[in-house]
This record gives structure tokens, C-alpha cells and sequence, in this order.
């Protein structure tokens, strides 16, 4: 399967792990309605492919990840080798 290609004003995370949150299975068991098909585990760990100018992230940081895909199609994300140091994407 070819990658998606991504507008150059967002950043990219090649993903290592995601995780299912309690929001994830409120999902899958109907109580939140989504339209099918619809993609769960919307935490994630991973290092930034592509960054745009000004983002505050460079290619190869290790970032945590959630992509609220429920309220916008914006995400939040944090990078830092050992903690959470903050940024957002």
C-alpha cells in the first residue's frame, strides 16, 4: 500500500504503537456514534517524518500523539526523548 502524501503545512509521525483508550471502546460499542469504517487507537507514539518551518518539531523526534479524530482533524503532540516536554502540531 502507497503512503498517503501530506500537505506540507502539517506535520507527519510515522507511528511505533498506538493505544485503545476508554473513548476507543465507548466507540466500538456504539455508545459514541462514528461512521463506518472507522479507525480506533487514536493515541500514539512515534518519531516525526516531515515537519513544516515554525512547527517546533524536527524530523526524528520522538513524539506522543493524539489525533482527536471525534472533534477536529487537528491533533495535539508533545516530543521529548525521556518526558513529555510539550508543542503541538
Amino acid at each position: 500500500m502507497p503512503e498517503p502524501e501530506a500537505p506540507e503545512s502539517l506535520v507527519v509521525i510515522k507511528t511505533a504503537a498506538t493505544a485503545v483508550n476508554p473513548v476507543n471502546l465507548e466507540t466500538r460499542s456504539g455508545r459514541i456514534p462514528t461512521s463506518l469504517p472507522a479507525v480506533l487507537g487514536w493515541d500514539l507514539a512515534g518519531t516525526v517524518a516531515h515537519t513544516p518551518a515554525g512547527s517546533g518539531f524536527r524530523t526524528g523526534d520522538r513524539v506522543l500523539a493524539m489525533t482527536a479524530q471525534l472533534v477536529s482533524p487537528r491533533c495535539s503532540c508533545s516530543a521529548g526523548p525521556r518526558t513529555v516536554t510539550g508543542g503541538s502540531c
